[in-house]
């Protein structure tokens, strides 16, 4: 009889915790962005710096796990694989190892982002997590627990995800000197070969 009990109370428990992870909206927009192989799209990139506004269209490149790419119409571009980043976007210039925490860091913003790990994200960088339900879209924010000493880093990264499939819409990073740097994400192509040289190093 106890272990009849026992088996019961087992399945139960396992039945509420299934239902519970199918209904928290991070493990949903994890699996969904989970599914995602490539994507090609238009971005919008709005910078805003010592009061001063500038936008830039462009386009944007993904292939999961490792590979991002953005070129901006200014000439500006941001390239990321598996081992590098390289840049030319503001204050970002050169070519970088991602051994480097603080510029790893930076690439994941995007591929993390792209993938749906929110949770990853904060956990690996020290970063609390909130998920916020509007009207057409989740707004996921993550908020540093730790200033840095200089005060040079994100203070608070906002990924915008659609409330009807769960995709990623937007990205928002918000630096401790007050500089804010949105990428918004338009006509997007799923699924769709993306030429390796959009990669290139």
């Amino acid at each position: 009889m106890r272990k009849t009990n026992f088996i019961l109370f087992f399945l139960v428990m396992a039945s509420l915790t299934a239902h519970a992870q199918i209904n928290d909206p991070l493990l949903q927009i994890r699996w969904k962005n989970s599914q995602v192989r490539t994507i090609e799209s238009g971005v919008h990139r709005d910078l805003v710096k010592n009061g001063k506004e500038t936008e830039h269209d462009g386009r944007l490149y993904f292939r999961s796990p490792n590979e991002f790419a953005t070129y901006l119409e200014s000439g500006e571009f941001f390239i990321i694989n598996e081992n590098y980043l390289k840049a030319d976007l503001g204050a970002i210039r050169g070519k970088f190892k991602r051994s480097n925490k603080k510029m790893n860091s930076l690439c994941n913003i995007f591929l993390y982002g792209f993938q749906g790990s929110c949770q990853a994200f904060a956990d690996e960088n020290n970063y609390s997590i909130d998920i916020e339900q509007e009207a057409t879209q989740y707004k996921v924010t993550m908020t540093s627990q730790k200033k840095p000493l200089l005060g040079i880093g994100f203070r608070q990264i906002i990924l915008v995800y659609g409330l009807d499939d769960m995709l990623l819409k937007g990205i928002t990073i918000i630096n401790y000197n007050g500089g804010i740097d949105t990428y918004t994400i338009s006509n997007p192509n799923y699924d769709v070969a993306v030429d390796d040289d959009k990669f290139k190093i």
